[in-house]
């Protein structure tokens, strides 16, 4: 080991054990007493990081200090190297080893914030206020600086720009938690530039659809490309059921209704004075009304969509559209904040429907349901029957449709916990009994059926989560 490195270290162990006398508390420092103060839960979050972080000090004889913002981007110091991790989020971290130079340099902007004098930081803050805070672990005592800030405070903002410059620079290793239970998971792309949002499997033809960050035209960012040994090739053609992109080559946005189904040359785009065909140049209204969230049935007969109630903006009715007849149809639900179709259901030849309420529109007489509700709606008659089946791989469609399975009028879902985001079952879907069944469960990692593809020949499932792609082994079934 290098002398250089050796005196790093010990000057590191010199500022810890300048520190006040111990306490029995592994971790010392107030946080705010006045308004600027976090809340109980936040406050029990970061207690219960911390005292995990003492944990692992105290087990590891070859740990000889931490310091670091908790949950977030943290340096280890070990008798022979030091590790600096980030915390991207609850399923995945990312962590590199530091050079001698950015060791000495930590230790310059522990020794200018002087971490034993100061007190809780903060500014006045009113709107997009940072709760947070750094920490300074050793074998000996452990001290913590709270801050409350819309900005990087002074004096922490020299260790604040230093660990911001460490994460920008090296050469990280991904790791998800998830490898430690499924040893076989692999991460096959990760890259700042480019990010993964959606994947398609043919054999050994692999197309991955890519916005590059760095393009500075929109049309330009999206493009698809062939995908072999976690490498990007060239561009390649949009699978004909994968259609994200619109005949024009873009993104399916309209006035923030993202990848809406077209009408062959036509993208369908709705606002507050109609519901338009659209392509580059060309712009044809069909139907008038404030219209949300069209939806075209495969034979291109039907739109169904929500329309504003005339008295009441924020609430909406449910109406089918014929194409060939320009007639509209009211559908015999009540209004609601919420009302669309989500999916087209062949087995039934019905159109699943839904209304549901938005609790951040509260108003008094709310006719919308508490809890979402689901209907099976009949095009030809109009007529809808309330349903209780399982529908929530039916609510993730967006670009393609559910990807089939080897057997009749079943297909390869997800059903992933939004409202937790604690986890995601991968199962198979039957669209006639409405039924799933659950084969494998992924816990801190959410996506939906549109961010996975199955490959049963090869015995393995492919999934996007947060801009990165992985695969893992499809479970064998019982």
């Amino acid at each position: 080991m290098q002398k250089s490195f050796v005196l790093s270290i010990l000057f590191i162990l010199f500022l810890a054990l300048a520190s006040a006398a111990q306490t029995m508390s592994c971790v010392k420092g107030d946080f705010f007493t006045d308004y600027r103060k976090p809340s109980d839960e936040l406050k029990a979050q970061l207690e219960a990081a911390e005292k995990k972080l003492c944990a692992e000090i105290k087990e590891d004889s070859a740990l000889q200090a931490i310091y670091g913002f908790v949950r977030g981007a943290i340096v280890r110091v070990y008798k022979n190297k030091a590790v600096f991790t980030v915390y991207e989020n609850s399923a995945r971290y990312k962590e590199r080893e530091l050079s001698e130079t950015e060791l000495k340099n930590l230790q310059k902007e522990l020794a200018a914030a002087d971490l034993e004098t100061i007190s809780p930081v903060g500014n006045v803050c009113i709107d997009r206020c940072s709760k947070y805070e750094f920490v300074s672990i050793t074998r000996q005592s452990g001290r913590r600086v709270f801050i409350y800030s819309s900005e990087r405070p002074t004096p922490m903002d020299g260790i604040e720009n230093f660990y911001a410059a460490l994460e920008k620079s090296g050469k990280f290793r991904i790791r998800y938690y998830l490898q430690d239970q499924f040893k076989e998971m692999k991460l096959l792309f990760a890259d700042d530039r480019f990010w993964i949002e959606s994947f398609w499997k043919n054999g050994d033809d692999m197309r991955v659809l890519v916005i590059d960050n760095d393009a500075k035209d929109w049309d330009k960012r999206f493009s698809w490309r062939k995908f072999s040994n976690g490498v990007l090739g060239e561009n390649v053609a949009q699978p004909e059921d994968s259609q994200y992109l619109n005949p024009d080559g873009i993104a399916r946005f309209c006035n923030d209704y993202p990848f809406i189904i077209g009408l062959g040359q036509y993208s369908l785009c709705p606002d507050d004075d109609g519901l338009w065909k659209v392509r580059k140049g060309e712009r044809i209204k069909i139907q008038d009304g404030i219209i949300n969230y069209p939806f075209v049935t495969p034979d291109k007969k039907w739109v169904i969509y929500g329309k504003a109630n005339e008295e009441w903006r924020n609430l909406y009715y449910l109406y089918r559209f014929n194409l060939a007849t320009k007639e509209e149809f009211k559908l015999n639900l009540p209004a609601a904040d919420f009302v669309g179709a989500a999916y087209y259901l062949v087995s039934q030849n019905k159109v699943l429907v839904t209304r549901y309420r938005i609790e951040s529109r509260r108003r008094e007489n709310n006719p919308s349901p508490e809890k979402p509700l689901f209907y099976l709606l009949d095009l030809e008659t109009g007529e809808v029957a309330l349903t209780t089946g399982e529908v929530a791989p039916l609510m993730q469609i967006v670009y393609r449709d559910l990807q089939p399975t080897k057997n009749p009028n079943e297909f390869w879902a997800t059903i992933p916990d939004w409202k937790n985001y604690s986890q995601t079952l991968i199962g198979r879907y039957n669209t006639k009994t409405l039924t799933f069944t659950p084969l494998i469960k992924l816990s801190e990692i959410v996506f939906n059926s549109n961010d996975m593809w199955v490959d049963e020949q090869d015995r393995r499932i492919y999934f996007i989560y947060d801009r990165h792609l992985l695969s893992m082994p499809l479970p064998k079934e019982k």
